[in-house]
């Protein structure tokens, strides 16, 4: 194979790690955005429990407050049935201190249901507080992580990025100028052809064309797409010269 041709695959094969890797670094910080969020959603539901304690309590002590206006209502009303004339003054009395004593009852049920309301925020609160710290841990673990990766990432790259110049650098000028012009347009500038289509842009090839392809001795450029071809055996070229 000819001996530019063979840098030009080293060069296109670096060209394609580095896209990977480019790729997988920028879908880390996807990692941390996904717990993140999910802590921030937390930290709403959280913020909602404690606001629903809070108006609980303060329902509560409203009701509690309630009650004490209720009984001093109903002991205002007992003293007066010493003091009424006659029967139906009387009779409204005792059917206002029942009606009081009724709504004494619900209100106490109320403050009941209330405390039982409180109790059970405050073990919600608890609870969320220790999903959040667990959550947190986890992310700032993530984030360790990520950073370690990315660095990890970054170094490789690095290293292929300096031997991507070193072998761009063996290119002679009218070679190198062939290849950044193409990069200019095309993510990959050198690819296989196969059963006489091209790879890049997946048009066929002339036969003449294809089998300079084969032979490797010159640099072959698609007719369709111009990006720099070599051939590259596929399972039905094999089965065929069997």
């Amino acid at each position: 194979m000819n001996n530019t041709l063979k840098l030009l695959i080293k060069l296109q094969t670096i060209e394609n790690i580095i896209e990977t890797l480019t790729k997988e670094k920028e879908e880390l910080p996807k990692l941390l955005k996904e717990i993140e969020s999910k802590l921030k959603e937390e930290n709403k539901n959280l913020e909602l429990l404690i606001k629903k304690e809070k108006d609980t309590e303060i329902s509560r002590r409203a009701k509690e407050k309630y009650l004490l206006e209720l009984a001093e209502k109903v002991t205002d009303r007992k003293s007066k049935l010493f003091k009424v004339k006659t029967n139906e003054e009387y009779s409204a009395l005792l059917k206002e201190i029942e009606n009081l004593k009724k709504e004494i009852s619900e209100t106490e049920d109320e403050v009941i249901k209330l405390l039982y309301d409180y109790e059970e925020y405050k073990k919600l609160i608890d609870r969320k507080k220790k999903e959040i710290e667990e959550l947190s841990k986890i992310l700032n673990e993530k984030k360790q992580e990520v950073a370690l990766k990315t660095k990890e990432i970054e170094n490789k790259m690095n290293e292929l990025c300096n031997d991507r110049e070193k072998l761009f650098n063996q290119l002679n000028e009218s070679t190198k100028i062939i290849y950044l012009k193409l990069k200019e347009t095309k993510k990959k500038v050198v690819v296989p052809a196969i059963d006489k289509k091209c790879m890049g842009c997946f048009m066929s090839i002339p036969t003449q064309i294809y089998i300079e392809v084969k032979r490797g001795e010159s640099i072959v450029n698609c007719p369709q797409c111009g990006r720099i071809l070599y051939w590259e055996e596929s399972g039905n070229e094999g089965k065929d010269n069997d």
